[in-house]
């Protein structure tokens, strides 16, 4: 404990938080270096994935790649979903999954889909491990998992 001599002193000795703080090239480099080193400790990052539940689709899981994946029953994209009938089917683009800083952001492209753990999305929502999805007559199940080593 610091008795109130070497507080004060402390005090005085510690820069002022409006004052100008100059940082030197080596300083940079080392922060940089002590970062890098940091993000490397902590792991790449879990990468999102689509297990398919239930419904017609080529493959039974989708990694979610890049920054945008696309849900729906075009030929462009990412997630097909197959299916007809008026239950059956969805939108030609129904949602999209966009990586974010807070986590991946479900966005409900055509209005009433998609629906996401039976609450149909209005706008976004960030998905939690284990949400479920519907589009149409398919159900997806959103996982993080470890990037394979």
């Amino acid at each position: 404990f610091l008795n109130e001599a070497e507080a004060a002193a402390d005090a005085a000795s510690a820069p002022s938080s409006d004052a100008t703080m100059v940082l030197t090239p080596q300083k940079q480099a080392e922060m940089l270096a002590s970062s890098a080193s940091a993000a490397k400790q902590a792991g790449p990052a879990r990468s999102g994935w689509l297990r398919i539940i239930k419904g017609a689709v080529d493959v039974a899981e989708y990694e979610l790649k890049g920054m945008s994946t696309y849900i729906g029953k075009s030929d462009r994209v990412q997630v097909q979903i197959k299916g007809s009938g008026l239950f059956g089917s969805a939108p030609e683009v129904a949602a999209s999954v966009h990586r974010k800083p807070e986590g991946y952001m479900l966005v409900a492209v055509t209005e009433g889909y998609p629906v996401v753990n039976g609450e149909k999305v209005a706008n976004s929502v960030v998905l939690k491990e284990g949400d479920m999805i519907d589009c149409g007559s398919t159900t997806m199940m959103f996982e993080l998992r470890e990037p394979a080593s």
